[in-house]
């Protein structure tokens, strides 16, 4: 993300309770099984994201927060690979 005040807080899959592994910087990791694709179950992924406060920014804030309808697009990019068994390990947090 091009906005160092944007903070990705949590990524969780919320209709079929898959779990989300953080596996680097903003990178997540998960397994959707072969059986569930078929079943045809729907898997929802929600992301918070944290706005810090950054006082150095107040001004750009501040035109941005009284833009009527204004939308801030965050670039997603998703890889599907299949799965081969392989532990997926959690990233460790500074």
């Amino acid at each position: 993300m091009d906005n160092s005040n944007l903070i990705i807080k949590s990524i969780t899959e919320t209709q079929q309770g898959n779990e989300l592994i953080k596996i680097g910087d903003n990178t997540y990791a998960g397994i959707i099984t072969l059986e569930q694709i078929k079943a045809g179950n729907i898997n929802e992924i929600t992301v918070e994201v944290e706005w810090v406060d950054n006082e150095n920014n107040n001004e750009k804030d501040l035109e941005l927060g009284t833009k009527w309808n204004f939308e801030y697009q965050i670039p997603i990019t998703v890889h599907v690979s299949q799965y081969f068994g392989e532990e997926l390990n959690a990233h460790a947090e500074n």
